[in-house]
């Protein structure tokens, strides 16, 4: 049942289990099945698919165990679980990403993948010259103010914001000072949103970076105007 077979369809494969193997998948079976050979010890496993009689195809992780050689034949043990939930949740993942990515090319915001375990962050090759951040990025958010990619005073609402991602938070956000390619700071507001494992764990996370030195010159007006109004009251 695990693998879509009944006892009957099992035993009628016999000698030839790769028999049950999506034709596509055999040669990579064959590969798992010659390195189960080198690495004893420890088996091999690999994610392959087998077509269903009623021509669907479901993925299948396979652990293959060289077990011993005999008469010049040689004995394998092969442990399989059906991983197709976790095959097709991953592949909803990248269509909503994709979904995501397409939506912001139309606007002027920039969008960003977080790699959370390897602490990698990648930018789209249009995108890195209106931030002037490199394409790809390791260990961040450490790299960003080593490299002075932040204004001074303004990191620790970023290094928060990584924190906050790095310890499972569905969400985060803050405003900062980024330095241009050429120099220059500018006002940035970046929100991300964390992408969970099936284990429930922070995996991914997809960033969104907006400029808003406008919105910060209003802010810087209204306040001065403010305090010209205060002023004129004493």
């Amino acid at each position: 049942a695990e693998i879509g077979c009944s006892e009957e369809e099992v035993r009628s494969y016999g000698k030839h289990i790769s028999d049950m193997i999506y034709e596509g998948d055999k040669d990579t079976f064959r590969q798992l099945v010659k390195a189960a050979c080198q690495y004893q010890e420890n088996g091999v496993d690999g994610v392959l698919r087998r077509k269903l009689q009623s021509g669907k195809l479901i993925w299948i992780q396979v652990k293959v165990f060289f077990l011993a050689e005999n008469r010049g034949r040689k004995i394998f043990y092969a442990s399989i679980r059906n991983v197709t939930k976790e095959k097709e949740a991953e592949e909803q993942l990248r269509i909503s990403e994709e979904r995501l990515r397409l939506a912001m090319q139309s606007t002027s915001s920039i969008l960003f993948d977080l790699d959370i375990k390897n602490r990698a962050l990648d930018y789209g090759e249009k995108d890195t010259g209106l931030v002037g951040l490199p394409s790809h990025l390791e260990n961040v958010p450490g790299c960003m103010i080593e490299k002075g990619l932040v204004h001074p005073d303004y990191t620790k609402p970023l290094l928060q914001m990584y924190q906050d991602i790095f310890d499972g938070k569905p969400k985060s956000g803050c405003e900062t000072l980024l330095r241009a390619s050429d120099g220059s700071y500018h006002w940035e507001r970046i929100r991300m949103t964390s992408v969970f494992d099936k284990d429930g764990n922070p995996a991914h996370a997809v960033g969104v970076v907006e400029n808003i030195d406008r919105e910060k010159e209003m802010e810087h007006m209204l306040a001065q105007g403010g305090k010209h109004l205060q002023h004129s009251a004493l």
